[in-house]
C-alpha cells in the first residue's frame, strides 16, 4: 500500500496525524482493547474476528512495567500519516511509469461541505487508479477507509482478480 496524491499537512502535522497521536497506548490486556473498541466507530465497523486479531497481534507486553502498549505507538502512526503527503510531488511522479497492473480499492467518498468522523471515508483520490497505464478503479460506497477490515474477503476476492490480470498478462506477452 503507497499512499499517494495526498495534500502534504503541516509541517509534519495536523489532521489525521494529530488525531492518531492522541490514541490510547496503554492496556491491561487484548480483551480490555476489544470491550473499549467493539462499540466504538471504526472498530465496530470491523469485523469481530478481525478485532480480536488486532488487540491480540497489535498489543506487546509493556517494556516499562504491567500491561500491554501498541506494538505501533501513536507517536509512529501519527509520523506515518504525517510523512505520506510529503515530496515534491507527493508520489504521483512515478505513477506512470508503473508498467504492471494495479487496482485502487476506495471507500465511501468524502461529501464536499460535509463533516465526517476521521476515517469513515475514503481519503483516495477518485482518479488515482486512472494515473496507472493499467489501473483499475474499484470504488466500495459501503465501506470506510479500514476495507481489509470490514470486508477480508473481499479484499481477498480483488487480490485473486488482480492475479488473474497479472497472469493473462504475462500469457500475452509471453
Amino acid at each position: 500500500v503507497m499512499p499517494l496524491d495526498r495534500v502534504p499537512p503541516r509541517e509534519g502535522r495536523g489532521g489525521v496525524s494529530d488525531f492518531v497521536r492522541k490514541r490510547r497506548n496503554e492496556w491491561s490486556s487484548p480483551e480490555e482493547m476489544v470491550e473499549r473498541f467493539k462499540d466504538r466507530f471504526p472498530y465496530s465497523s470491523w469485523r469481530p474476528e478481525v478485532l480480536d486479531d488486532y488487540a491480540r497481534w497489535g498489543l506487546v507486553p509493556n517494556p516499562a512495567g504491567e500491561g500491554y502498549v501498541l506494538a505501533c505507538t501513536p507517536d509512529m502512526e501519527g509520523g506515518t500519516y504525517a510523512a505520506s503527503g510529503n515530496g515534491p510531488a507527493m508520489g504521483t511522479e512515478v505513477i506512470p511509469h508503473i508498467g504492471v497492473p494495479v487496482t485502487v480499492m476506495r471507500g465511501r467518498e468524502p461529501v464536499p461541505g460535509e463533516e465526517a468522523a476521521p476515517f469513515s471515508r475514503s481519503p483516495t483520490p477518485p482518479r488515482l487508479a486512472s494515473l496507472f497505464a493499467d489501473g483499475e478503479d474499484v470504488l466500495l460506497p459501503e465501506l470506510s477507509h479500514f476495507i481489509p477490515m470490514e470486508a477480508p474477503e473481499l479484499v481477498a476476492e480483488q487480490v485473486r482478480a488482480l492475479d488473474a490480470r497479472v497472469r493473462a498478462r504475462l500469457a500475452q506477452e509471453g
